[in-house]
């Protein structure tokens, strides 16, 4: 049985201390490197804004997001799969929203 291997970083710090840029910096870093990252924010806007900022840093090719407005439903099941499937490097950006 494949056992999954994973750590989990967690970023608390006051709106406007560079949390985001400091996420898509190391994000995109792993991405290169081959990693699978799953970020989850709070909001389907935070997702679209980490994308452009993903995108605009040169990371656009590893980010695929995966939540309300992209998988109506079947966010679980299509987050699960993509993580179960996809090869090399991966940012995938979620919510809970």
């Amino acid at each position: 049985m494949p056992v999954a291997i994973f750590k989990l970083y967690f970023d608390a710090a006051p709106a406007g201390a560079g949390k985001t840029n400091a996420t898509v910096a190391f994000a995109t870093r792993l991405a290169e490197l081959g990693f699978k990252i799953v970020i989850c924010q709070p909001t389907k806007e935070l997702n679209e804004e980490t994308r452009a900022r993903i995108e605009a840093a040169g990371g656009g090719r590893y980010v695929t997001m995966i939540n309300g407005l992209t998988q109506p439903g079947a966010v679980r099941k299509c987050l699960a799969e993509h993580l179960a499937t996809a090869t090399g490097g991966q940012i995938v950006l979620t919510t809970q929203s």
